[in-house]
């Protein structure tokens, strides 16, 4: 299923480029029918862990210095995702 596919891609970019200890993959759609998925870099060292990232935030927790990266970075490593995209699935 090319969908999954791409998830699959997306998956590998987030644990490579955001050195993410793993990820989770949510598929949700509870109240308009759709298709959508999330793809979430997790970090040993997040306020969550190992809680889901919707649990409540452990207190006195920070961003780590790798969860910051992925803020400040947004711009370049969405263009790395773009093209990593294209080339996995060109035309």
């Amino acid at each position: 299923m090319l969908c999954m596919d791409a998830v699959v891609v997306l998956e590998q970019f987030v644990l490579r480029v955001f050195k993410a200890d793993k990820a989770n993959i949510a598929t949700l759609g509870n109240v308009v029918p759709h298709l959508h998925w999330h793809v979430i870099p997790r970090f040993t060292d997040d306020k969550h862990f190992p809680a889901p990232v919707w649990a409540a935030a452990k207190a006195g927790v920070s961003l780590s210095p790798r969860q910051q990266w992925v803020f400040d970075s947004k711009p370049k490593w969405m263009l790395a995702l773009r093209a990593e995209l294209l080339a996995a699935f060109p035309g």
